[in-house]
């Protein structure tokens, strides 16, 4: 089912239906200094922004928007990083760089040829 848009001033007009959270895009807002309401029915997803995913959920008799922020991998929490020398570039995700490996450790001795 496609995501309704609804303006500020109807929102005022119009009683919201009970199945549906009416959500306020914080990244557009930020970005931009105006800002679109979007309604979106219960089970919906959407993203605002790169690293916000959001959710219209059930919670009893009401309905809200859940989002949580995705956290990006520190270079020294990687996998690969005790034995190997990293780099952060960026990559296809807008959220998160991505993180190359470009020589290894041995001890404390880096070779650049892997």
């Amino acid at each position: 089912m496609p995501t309704l848009f609804i303006s500020i001033l109807f929102l005022k007009i119009l009683e919201k239906p009970k199945d549906v959270c009416i959500y306020e895009p914080r990244e557009k807002f930020l970005k931009s200094g105006t800002s679109q309401v979007s309604a979106y029915r219960v089970g919906e997803e959407w993203k605002d922004g790169p690293c916000m995913l959001c959710k219209c959920v059930q919670k009893g008799e009401t309905v809200e928007s859940v989002c949580s922020l995705r956290e990006c991998l520190q270079l020294e929490a990687h996998v690969d990083y005790s034995e190997y020398d990293l780099e952060v570039v960026e990559g296809d995700d807008d959220c998160c760089p991505d993180i190359k490996r470009i020589a290894c450790k041995v001890n404390d001795t880096i070779y650049k040829v892997c």
